[in-house]
């Protein structure tokens, strides 16, 4: 078997994989590819877990965009400590109709 176009399998973990970041440790993520994986699951139900799953994975994404640093926001209770996007970053998301267009809900 070739994967990666890769066919020792020893020499497929060798790869350099330092921009790739693992979820599965996202209590939520781990939820919802159970429930996608289960034989039981019905047709519905499978969409309306496959959009949560992929929606979970876009906001992931979207916070680990460069530019975002944390600020103190003023709260009718006090301080919060949250984040905010740098006004000197541009971002563009584009949606990939043919992979599902996890930004549109399905009807």
């Amino acid at each position: 078997m070739k994967l990666f176009g890769i066919s020792d399998e020893e020499k497929l973990w060798e790869v350099n994989m330092d921009n790739v970041t693992v979820l599965n440790n996202l209590r939520c993520v781990h939820l919802l590819s159970s429930k996608l994986r289960d034989k039981v699951t019905g047709p519905k139900d499978f969409m309306l877990n496959a959009d949560r799953l992929m929606t979970v994975l876009a906001e992931e994404a979207l916070s680990m965009v460069p530019g975002i640093m944390q600020k103190d926001i003023e709260t009718p209770t006090g301080v919060f400590r949250g984040l905010e996007a740098s006004e000197d970053e541009k971002l563009c998301v584009v949606s990939i109709v043919r992979s599902g267009d996890i930004f549109t809900r399905s009807s």
